[in-house]
């Protein structure tokens, strides 16, 4: 009897961890934060330094990327070391891909920016996606503008 019931208590136990295991996955975020953040750069094995408060600088598919933390939601930006960006060919990407925008700064270096706004909550996976999205986006964009 005290077997079956200390079998019971165990399996009862690994019920209950596998539960707060997938509401940990379905939490909502409600504000960026520098721990969470760095909790999931490195879930993800994202390669990341801090820079100052909220600001940091990730690896992301072979990427720079400046990530910031701002009034509680995420903006990423990546430098792109293209020469003579052709603005015919970033105004193409730009209309085809609505995630972000790419634009040509004040030193007339190509950027890609994206920001992720946490008002009204977003889960967990959903800021995964985000960032595998923003990853793959460079890809496209580093290979549009050849």
């Amino acid at each position: 009897m005290k077997k079956t019931v200390l079998l019971v208590m165990i399996s009862f136990c690994f019920v209950l961890n596998g539960y707060s295991q997938q509401i940990e996955e379905k939490s909502v975020a409600t504000y960026c934060s520098s721990t969470l953040m760095e909790k999931i750069l490195d879930d993800k094995g994202i390669t990341y330094e801090s820079l100052s408060v909220n600001r940091y600088n990730i690896q992301l598919n072979g990427y720079n990327v400046l990530m910031n933390i701002d009034d509680g939601d995420l903006f990423l930006h990546t430098y792109f070391t293209i020469t003579n960006p052709s603005l015919n060919r970033m105004n193409d990407f730009n209309a085809q891909y609505r995630w972000g925008r790419a634009y040509i700064d004040s030193d007339g270096d190509l950027v890609y920016a994206s920001e992720l706004s946490f008002t009204g909550g977003i889960g967990v996976l959903g800021i995964h996606t985000f960032l595998n999205t923003y990853g793959q986006i460079l890809d496209i964009l580093q290979s549009h503008m050849k």
